[in-house]
């Protein structure tokens, strides 16, 4: 198929080429430059497909506004479909769209009665599970835009919410105590059950239902407000030509950051009719079969499901599903291609994608059939892209390598990890990530430290950030400063790692905690009062943090240091 316009493109015939792992380099490069070159075309091409496949069960339109509420969940009422299964640490928990739909209803009509209003907006603070989907799909039905935000702990939580600057908060039991306070907490409590009672609203094109923080991109970073008409197509494109999801479908990642993922990963499995299964890989090591009994057809696999997976055989994985991986996962070359074959030996095949919530779904993809190496890949159809030089922003590339830049507004996007690709022949070559924090996300490091110094030995921390063998790999290190003892010993009791480990836990959350600690009876480096964490990475890089800490005279000045409270001494 080498149609040259979007238009003409036969979306069902692609979609199946797709899922069936058909795609060759020659196939791809016969109709994808034309939907990049010409996106309006593109666009009109999909929505006439889908609304002809769904038979109208697609209300959102360009210039005619989107009903996400009808598109995700009353287009699903009625046909006996799950909309999200969820494992509680002791079995798996199933909610239908028609639950969904009676719940939202009820609580739609309990925020209307208090006061909330479409146009404001609210932080959803809540693990995904039935509580969090409940209150989404609420939200889009009362046309607010809406902020998920995972709650990890208090430090991360309020801070985030904070920079949301949001009119509702929403959370509920233990989750609670991760909010400041005077948190404009909305309850979850439902109102009443009749649904004729509450309509569903449209958000017009440039309407705001999503704003989210990203996994990637500076710690500082606005949030990344995505528009009606942006959130809608991503979801249809994602779901029909890089998921290839169908009606009954089941997606899950078990494993994967949430920020990255959600909420539209979740949407895009309803827009097609399909469910979340929302898993985690430890619920996977306490049953091999939870995978085939939630009925999953499209599995993402994390670095650590992998490993789980490679060490049951991959047999826990259901026969006929589809897998795929996260681009910015660490790309240790030879333990992927051990998955891929030993599930292709069970005709079960892999594909690959970079997408980040934040910054709309998907913007590159290896489809089935061409992810084996991890390093071949492709914008997915439809986004607008150029290749810019390498740490200029949007100036673009004078060669045929640069960044991967998404052009759809005038600065460049944040909120997606930055890649370096090569064209070469009918695709791209993946050269690395321009990031080094685990799996490419943003380390918050001064929270992390922040975090340490509430242990009352500790007087001063930060965070280093060191680069692993492998694409995306890394190693974050904890760098914790104790005020040596009144001799100037240089063996002074240090508080265990175990202990600031727990205080960076109960603040930031599992996903935070540092690979390592090292505690250290100095003095570091400050700068108007503020840890110089350049300095501290590169004497602990070289080995000076370690050998002044076996020197008596170091730990001396260092407790002179601390007495003496002089910002700019250095140990």
């Amino acid at each position: 198929m080498t149609l040259l316009e979007p238009r003409r493109i036969d979306f069902q015939a692609v979609r199946e080429v797709l899922r069936a792992g058909r795609a060759t380099e020659a196939w791809l490069s016969g109709w994808l430059p034309s939907t990049w070159n010409d996106p309006a075309r593109f666009q009109k091409g999909l929505y006439g497909s889908v609304a002809e496949q769904r038979g109208g069960a697609i209300k959102g339109r360009p210039g005619t506004g989107f009903d996400f509420y009808h598109d995700c969940v009353l287009a699903n009422v009625g046909k006996k479909r799950a909309a999200l299964l969820v494992h509680d640490d002791r079995d798996l928990l199933s909610l239908s769209f028609d639950s969904l739909h009676e719940r939202s209803s009820a609580l739609a009509n309990a925020w209307r009665a208090a006061g909330v209003k479409a146009g404001e907006s609210v932080a959803i603070v809540l693990p995904v599970g039935i509580e969090l989907a409940v209150a989404m799909v609420t939200a889009l039905r009362m046309g607010l835009t809406i902020s998920v935000l995972p709650p990890l702990g208090p430090t991360y939580v309020r801070s985030r919410v904070s920079r949301l600057g949001v009119d509702h908060v929403v959370s509920s039991g233990r989750h609670e105590r991760t909010l400041a306070p005077d948190s404009p907490l909305l309850a979850l409590t439902p109102g009443s059950s009749d649904a004729s009672l509450s309509a569903s609203h449209t958000y017009a094109d440039d309407d705001i239902p999503l704003r989210l923080l990203s996994a990637f991109g500076p710690n500082d970073a606005d949030p990344s407000e995505l528009s009606a008409a942006a959130l809608h197509e991503a979801l249809l494109r994602d779901s029909a030509l890089v998921y290839t999801l169908a009606p009954g479908e089941r997606l899950a990642a078990p494993g994967f950051d949430p920020l990255q993922m959600q909420p539209l990963a979740m949407l895009t499995a309803w827009i097609a009719g399909a469910a979340w299964v929302e898993l985690e890989p430890r619920h996977l090591e306490a049953d091999a079969k939870v995978l085939i009994k939630a009925g999953v057809t499209t599995l993402g696999v994390s670095r650590a499901l992998r490993e789980l997976l490679l060490r049951q055989g991959g047999e826990s994985v259901p026969p006929g599903a589809s897998w795929f991986r996260a681009m910015n996962d660490v790309l240790d070359y030879d333990r992927w291609q051990q998955l891929s074959t030993a599930l292709a030996g069970r005709n079960i095949f892999g594909f690959a994608l970079l997408t980040s919530a934040a910054s709309g779904g998907a913007h590159l993809f290896a489809p089935r059939g061409l992810a084996t190496s991890g390093l071949r890949v492709w914008p997915v159809p439809g986004r607008v892209y150029q290749l810019s030089q390498v740490g200029a922003g949007t100036l673009a590339s004078l060669g045929e390598s640069g960044t991967y830049t998404p052009l759809a507004g005038e600065e460049p996007d944040a909120s997606l990890l930055e890649v370096v690709l090569t064209r070469d022949g009918h695709g791209w070559t993946l050269g690395g990530s321009l990031a080094i924090g685990p799996e490419g996300r943003t380390v918050p490091g001064a929270e992390i430290a922040r975090a340490a110094e509430r242990h009352p030995a500790v007087r001063a921390a930060a965070v280093v950030v060191v680069p692993g063998r492998w694409m995306n790999d890394a190693l974050v290190v904890l760098l914790v400063f104790v005020e040596p003892d009144a001799r100037g010993d240089k063996a002074a009791p240090a508080p265990p790692a175990a202990e600031i480990l727990a205080r960076v836990r109960q603040e930031m959350g599992d996903r935070h905690v540092p690979a390592r600690v090292a505690v250290y009876a100095l003095r570091p480096r400050f700068i108007d009062g503020v840890v110089d964490v350049a300095w501290c990475r590169s004497q602990y890089l070289s080995g000076a943090l370690s050998a002044r800490a076996r020197s008596p005279i170091f730990a001396m000045t260092a407790r002179l240091g601390w007495i003496f409270g002089d910002s700019q001494r250095t140990t």
